[in-house]
């Protein structure tokens, strides 16, 4: 578990380095002060328990609002409620889906932190694209707001 909360001015997507096709993360902190009792199970537990984590809650809205910013209808799929071996062990509650072409957006739960990764930003056609850019930008002001409510 990470001591440090996520600092909102320090908020930016990055390049998810190692891979390639323009993957983008947004990071997120999640410490013993900011995460609910729920999260906290959750890493010492091999599944996600069965009522709504609140920090989930609080980013599906989020990502609902970026979203309608960016003029994009979006859904969400429930996915596997167990943790998913990969390079790094990790929870995805929810499957974002929208109408881009190519792009793809993951929400992950992984030790200490949670996610948001942004697949194949770079391949999606025009004008598509530019609803991707307003969203990007959205979901960064959506996240702040996130991180003020106390990660809700």
């Amino acid at each position: 578990m990470v001591e440090k909360p996520t600092d909102p001015a320090s908020l930016k997507w990055a390049p998810l380095f190692g891979l390639m096709g323009g993957y983008l993360r947004l990071r997120l902190n999640v410490t013993a002060h900011n995460a609910s009792e729920e999260l906290l199970e959750a890493y010492q537990k091999t599944e996600l328990p069965d009522r709504e984590l609140p920090e989930i809650s609080g980013l599906l809205r989020a990502i609902e609002r970026s979203c309608e910013r960016a003029k994009l209808n979006c859904s969400f799929e429930k996915g596997p409620s167990g943790l998913q071996e990969d390079i790094v062990s990790h929870y995805e509650p929810y499957k974002v889906k929208w109408e881009l072409e190519k792009a793809t957006l993951s929400l992950v739960i992984a030790p200490g932190e949670i996610q948001l990764i942004l697949r194949k930003a770079n391949k999606e056609p025009k004008p598509r694209a530019d609803q991707l850019e307003i969203f990007k930008k959205s979901m960064l002001d959506s996240i702040r707001e996130w991180l003020r409510r106390g990660n809700r």
